[in-house]
């Protein structure tokens, strides 16, 4: 190694010359640090270079120098501008839910101050036109003088149902009363029904039949309903030769055939009668205890009645040891 003091030549690896006494530097610490001071001073002409061509260009992502000082920049500036943005965005969305809101409300409230005006003044219009029409009903009424068209209009304007009254005033609601015969001796002069038939009959068994038409006549036969139950709402109707004067019902309550007949099975003690002119009548039955099976028991209407036929509903049921109700006989009675 030489010496760049005195020239002389030293072994390498010494650090200080043996001629002189001088620090000894080799020719790579000097090369290197020559390049070490290039490399900066190169670094830092490139980066004062980039900033100035770009100081006035606008900042986008891939705007970074080699020691990111410029994307540092960039980042908070944009992240800045986005809080700004978005800032304004809430604030323009919180001022339009409020207009929206308080429309919303205003518009109620004219609404409902709407329809409070419109019921007084209805109100009102209806309680000026009853006055004015009963100030002209008065007025006619304390007038000798008053024409026929001012009693039409007034009584038009009062809206009464001239015909309902009358019709109330004149009707008078069907009634019975219930007798009954110890020896059947109102049979003796009876009068038929044509026909009869029902909403249910009971199937046959055996030899036994239970039809309407069983009613009929007084031979110990009887209808009975065939309905699951006691036969509430079952019905029978029976038809008369013509349209005529109806002035009661002649009934053998049960089955009345025989004790065990007439104890198994239900007997009515509520019915409703309907007749072909509208007419209706609720009434109950006897029943009788088994002794008096066979009694018949007469209907009596308070008026009679202009039918064609009867038409008998079970309402009630003195129920006995199966489901089964029975009429063992119905005839028009004849006073």
């Amino acid at each position: 190694m030489v010496c760049k003091n005195c020239h002389n030549e030293n072994i390498d690896g010494v650090k200080f010359c043996f001629y002189c006494g001088c620090e000894l530097i080799s020719d790579n610490s000097v090369k290197q640090e020559n390049v070490t001071e290039l490399v900066h001073t190169k670094d830092d002409t490139k980066t004062t270079n980039y900033i100035n061509e770009n100081i006035n260009k606008p900042l986008i992502n891939n705007d970074i120098g080699q020691n990111g000082t410029i994307g540092v920049i960039h980042n908070d500036t944009v992240s800045a501008n986005e809080n700004t943005n978005n800032k304004k965005t809430f604030s323009f969305n919180l001022n339009k839910k409020i207009v929206i809101i308080g429309g919303c409300v205003t518009a109620t409230f004219l609404l409902v101050i709407g329809v409070v005006i419109f019921s007084i003044t209805s109100v009102s219009n209806r309680n000026s036109q009853n006055l004015s029409t009963a100030e002209d009903y008065s007025e006619a009424y304390n007038n000798d003088n008053y024409d026929e068209e001012t009693t039409e209009s007034i009584s038009d304007n009062i809206d009464i149902d001239s015909d309902n009254e009358s019709d109330n005033s004149n009707s008078e609601s069907l009634s019975a009363e219930i007798e009954y015969d110890e020896d059947n001796s109102s049979l003796e002069d009876a009068y038929y029904f044509t026909s009869a038939r029902a909403s249910s009959v009971l199937p046959d068994e055996f030899e036994y039949n239970y039809s309407a038409s069983n009613v009929l006549d007084n031979n110990s036969v009887c209808w009975c309903e065939g309905s699951s139950g006691l036969g509430v709402g079952e019905w029978i109707e029976l038809e008369l030769p013509e349209t005529q004067l109806l002035h009661g019902l002649d009934i053998i309550n049960g089955y009345a055939g025989t004790q065990k007949q007439y104890i198994y099975n239900g007997k009515v003690n509520k019915i409703c009668l309907e007749f072909s002119d509208g007419t209706t009548l609720h009434t109950s039955l006897k029943v009788f205890d088994v002794s008096n099976r066979k009694k018949v028991q007469t209907i009596k209407f308070s008026y009679p009645v202009e039918t064609s036929y009867v038409r008998i509903t079970i309402e009630g049921v003195d129920a006995g040891e199966c489901d089964d109700t029975c009429i063992t006989y119905i005839a028009p009675y004849d006073r």
